[in-house]
């Protein structure tokens, strides 16, 4: 599902809309948030790698992205030139071995229930990331009409509902340049 399609088909998703985004103000938002280039930094869910080479141009060196897409993962590294301990192919072990940073940046929407109930307790991390579309009220649709165009879209749940799942101290909402909380997208800080 997430592979050459998803990353160029509009019809499909909304990927396309994303790389448009800029990545360097992402990541220089991200790093305002307190990272230093000392720290261990996963970011799960990475596609093609994009912020993890703007974490790299900035001097970050212990910086690793993973992602379930072959095809994302292949293009990354050619693009971008970031080596296999850089950009993984889906590695849950990254996720369990610990990290000061953890970016789950629009990727926990796609997991099933099976695999959220997996990934979420073995997550251990200094400071969790996550934004995530949502809907205003259990049982609707997402707010923003741009999160309902990506049919791979499959957990639609409020902002309280992601807080309690994830659990962990939630220690308030991201309001930077590139990355803030809106009614449609919750943009969050969780500390273990």
């Amino acid at each position: 599902m997430f592979e050459h399609g998803y990353f160029k088909d509009s019809d499909i998703s909304n990927y396309r809309d994303y790389t448009a985004k800029k990545y360097g103000d992402l990541c220089d938002s991200l790093v305002s948030l307190g990272m230093k280039q000392k720290h261990r930094i996963v970011d799960f869910g990475c596609a093609t790698g994009a912020l993890v080479y703007e974490f790299k141009k900035r001097g970050f060196k212990n910086v690793v992205g993973t992602d379930v897409s072959w095809w994302a993962i292949k293009h990354g590294r050619q693009q971008y030139g970031l080596l296999p301990n850089e950009l993984q192919p889906l590695n849950y072990y990254l996720l369990e071995a610990g990290c000061d940073w953890l970016l789950c940046l629009d990727v926990l929407e796609h997991i099933c229930d099976e695999e959220l109930g997996y990934v979420l307790p073995i997550m251990k991390f200094g400071t969790l990331v996550a934004r995530i579309p949502v809907c205003a009220n259990e049982g609707e649709v997402f707010v923003l009409p741009v999160s309902r165009n990506d049919k791979t879209h499959i957990q639609c749940h409020t902002k309280s509902w992601w807080r309690e799942r994830i659990g962990h101290k939630f220690c308030g909402y991201i309001w930077k340049s590139a990355i803030y909380d809106s009614d449609g997208v919750f943009c969050g800080l969780w500390r273990q």
